[in-house]
């Protein structure tokens, strides 16, 4: 063609394989074969290989960023797993307390104990007796 009689002998050897090879893509190219010069064929190369570090750059930080993410989640999830834990083992001390509290609470006439002055002192020390009983539970079993 036309260029390649203008182009110097050293150039024509880089750009008659990227022709051959420009030809032998029919239909993706969209520019005419005669147009392209070594020179801007090996910046398009050099900018393609640029481009396609960055892209992969940039899928290995986003990568990373995910693992970080996760374990981020990770984090969160066990410290909330964690509360929900400790808040089910202070129901579970408290709940057979608060039912001992609101049974010896009814003024019903012949309960045990309310002819005795020193009954609210036995209830107050075996609450706390039964409170100690479950809390020595929980840290037997590794609960608490």
């Amino acid at each position: 063609s036309e260029v390649l009689k203008l182009l110097p002998a050293e150039s024509l050897a880089k750009v008659v394989p990227s022709l051959v090879a420009v030809e032998a893509l029919p239909g993706r190219v969209t520019i005419k074969p005669t147009t392209v010069v070594a020179f801007d064929d090996d910046r398009l190369a050099e900018t393609a290989n640029r481009a396609i570090r960055l892209v992969e750059t940039l899928e290995a930080l986003r990568e990373r960023l995910m693992v970080i993410q996760n374990h981020i989640d990770t984090r969160a999830a066990q410290r909330r797993e964690r509360q929900g834990y400790v808040l089910s083992v202070a129901a579970a001390i408290f709940l057979p307390l608060g039912f001992l509290t609101g049974l010896f609470g009814v003024n019903v006439a012949g309960m045990p104990g309310t002819s005795s002055p020193a009954a609210f002192t036995i209830l107050s020390l075996g609450m706390v007796l039964v409170g100690a009983g479950l809390l020595w539970f929980f840290r037997s079993r590794d609960w608490l």
